[in-house]
């Protein structure tokens, strides 16, 4: 049974136009530029009626491959995942320009050091990721995809905590826990690179598999 299109979830709908306007610009029916203004108004429509309208016009293909890649999209395949990791920085420093896989449990310690990790790009372990930092006499930046939900419980002691994520209403939305102690130090949680870039990207090397 199809349901109608009005009736469908908001984020459903969202997520299968989205889906068709990746496959019809890997499949050079759209071009970058309509692609970008279309992949836009598609994450700023509010109704079921502005989305249906961005693919009214184009063909509605349907692609094993593309599935699997886009399940990957955000979570990492089974072989790949991390349960654990430690970083650990005492009068060092830590400088990671992108890490591939987000563990499922980060522990991050930096003593009279600093440590920055760029997962923006990266891709998750779990829907639930733990960072459990110690911060003393240092700083600690961590980058965080957008649509990730950011909590923060830090104890700043002469220090401070900066929580920089944005609502996410997704309730299937991966959780990122930060927690722990800041003495003398500053951790910082932020997004710095959009989800619609990631689909971009990911749009741009499933044209390349076709062509």
């Amino acid at each position: 049974m199809t349901i109608a299109t009005e009736d469908k979830p908001l984020q459903t709908l969202r997520q299968e136009v989205i889906d068709q306007l990746v496959l019809n610009y890997a499949h050079e029916q759209l071009s970058r530029a309509a692609f970008e203004r279309r992949l836009d108004d598609a994450y700023d429509a509010e109704s079921q009626t502005a989305l249906s309208a961005l693919v009214a016009d184009l063909d509605s293909y349907t692609d094993s491959t593309y599935d699997k890649y886009r399940d990957h999209l955000l979570y990492a395949n089974e072989e790949e995942r991390q349960d654990a990791k430690w970083c650990v920085n005492i009068f060092s420093g830590t400088h990671s320009d992108h890490e591939e896989i987000v563990p499922a449990t980060l522990k991050l310690v930096s003593i009279f050091g600093g440590a920055n990790l760029d997962y923006s790009l990266s891709r998750f372990s779990a829907p639930r990721t733990q960072i459990k930092v110690m911060c003393l006499f240092g700083g600690v930046e961590i980058h965080i995809p957008e649509g990730v939900k950011i909590h923060t419980h830090v104890i700043p002691l002469f220090g401070g905590c900066h929580n920089r994520g944005e609502p996410v209403n997704d309730p299937d939305a991966p959780v990122v826990y930060v927690s722990g102690l800041a003495l003398f130090g500053g951790i910082t949680v932020g997004v710095k690179r959009t989800f619609r870039e990631r689909i971009q990207d990911f749009a741009d090397q499933f044209r390349h598999m076709f062509s």
